[in-house]
């Protein structure tokens, strides 16, 4: 089995490219594609770098069209920056795609130790700066070697300068290498690694190779689950309003809360490729879907009152189809939400067909789940203006509404915190009598 650890200087571009669903389908067989802890983190730092940037550029942009359009009145379109959500998102985006390995007790205060004593791969100038973090990555793919005997592993690093060629390492290198030192390769482009454990073959065609597998009930099931789960789908999502056409397109909406699991039906495959990988070979291809199902959402007419109706959405993904028989492909990466464009177009009417399937399975259920989706959009209402009250006291969880506070607001904000979960408990007992019925 072969493990390919990457360093962060061959990642920094390319995390969307075609050549990370072959890293994708290379972590679902035996070989396994990680990172360090500490490349994560310097990933994950880049990121929230440009975020940060990225929100100070259109703050200034809004303010900028302000004072050149004053007539117009446009609410705020910068949000709060939020550093903490931007950290998460990113780590979740790599942690998806690599298997992150942790930093090895004792590594960071051996990588400052050496880094003062100019050991390759710090700075070997005792006046220059930093390297800490390099022999941290260094020191954690050694520890991984060490601690896992039996694997092939190559290091993906284009910092040839301080990590050697590949042939020759300095003497502290050679020295952690140890008796490891014949499993162990030095790569400088993920290709050449990628190579060691794949072989490209002719794609076949793609009817039966691509879009036969993607037609099957079980993978339309496996297609759903995963949006439901999807990070794009976790905030709210563009959508279309199925309910209410308008013209040659339906109205756009931004959903917000998902009825149950939605229906998927397969739109159209492109860009077919295939790998063999051991014994195996294994298709990858991009696949648009259909989603359709109950949502809320915030109509144009009053963006501040959400409605439930029929909403669908085009989902632009990577698959990876394997050719064992009984198993279902699965989704390697998910690439964007499209619009569907026009009325006419395959899109709509695709998304047409997953509506009228949704409706069928869901034939006795419909307004139930439309209910409860209100409830809940209620519910989170209620919550969000609790959370605005001035006042500081919190409600107990007896019986007995509390009037005893220190002012009158306070008073009144316990009171309005003590009835909220019975609120909401008397609200979800009439929504189960009404299912009963």
């Amino acid at each position: 089995m072969a493990v390919i650890f990457c360093d962060s200087n061959i990642l920094y571009a390319d995390i969307d490219s075609d050549r990370y669903d072959v890293i994708r389908a290379i972590a679902r067989t035996e070989h396994r594609v990680c990172i360090p802890a500490v490349v994560r983190d310097e990933l994950v730092a880049r990121k929230v770098i440009a975020y940060r940037a990225a929100q100070t550029a259109l703050s200034a942009a809004a303010a900028k069209f302000a004072k050149g359009a004053p007539w117009i009145q446009v609410p705020p379109l910068s949000p709060a920056l939020d550093e903490s959500a931007a950290q998460e998102y990113w780590k979740g985006v790599y942690a998806d795609v690599f298997e992150i390995v942790p930093t090895p007790a004792g590594a960071a205060d051996a990588a400052l130790e050496r880094e003062a004593y100019c050991d390759k791969p710090a700075k070997p100038d005792e006046n220059a700066e930093g390297g800490a973090r390099d022999v941290a990555i260094r020191l954690t793919v050694v520890d991984f070697l060490h601690r896992d005997p039996r694997d092939e592993v190559y290091f993906v690093s284009a910092n040839r300068k301080d990590f050697g060629d590949g042939t020759s390492f300095a003497p502290m290198l050679e020295r952690d290498l140890s008796h490891h030192r014949h499993r162990f390769t030095l790569s400088a482009s993920l290709e050449s690694a990628i190579e060691a454990v794949t072989k490209p073959v002719e794609a076949p065609d793609e009817g039966t190779a691509f879009v036969d597998p993607l037609v099957s009930d079980e993978t339309s099931v496996k297609v759903a689950g995963a949006a439901v789960h999807d990070r794009r789908f976790r905030d709210g999502w563009s959508a279309v309003d199925l309910d209410h056409p308008g013209g040659t397109r339906y109205p756009r909406v931004f959903a917000r809360e998902r009825a149950g699991t939605p229906v998927t039906l397969l739109i159209d495959v492109t860009n077919g490729t295939a790998h063999r990988i051991g014994e195996d070979t294994w298709h990858i291809a991009t696949a648009r879907w259909a989603l359709a199902g109950l949502a809320a959402h915030d109509p144009a007419s009053d963006p501040g009152a959400p409605t439930v109706t029929m909403t669908g959405a085009v989902w632009r993904t990577r698959m990876l189809i394997g050719t064992v028989p009984g198993e279902a492909p699965g989704v390697l990466k998910s690439e964007a939400i499209e619009d569907p464009g026009h009325g006419d177009g395959p899109c709509n009417d695709t998304l047409k067909q997953a509506a009228t399937l949704w409706r069928e399975s869901h034939s006795s259920g419909e307004v139930l789940l439309r209910a409860r989706v209100e409830q809940q959009l209620r519910r989170q209402r209620l919550h969000a203006f609790i959370d605005t009250l001035p006042g500081r006291a919190t409600a107990p969880n007896g019986d007995i509404p509390p009037f005893t506070t220190d002012t009158a607001l306070d008073a009144a904000t316990t009171v309005v915190r003590w009835l909220s979960p019975r609120i909401n408990a008397q609200l979800n007992a009439d929504l189960t009598a009404d299912e009963e019925d």
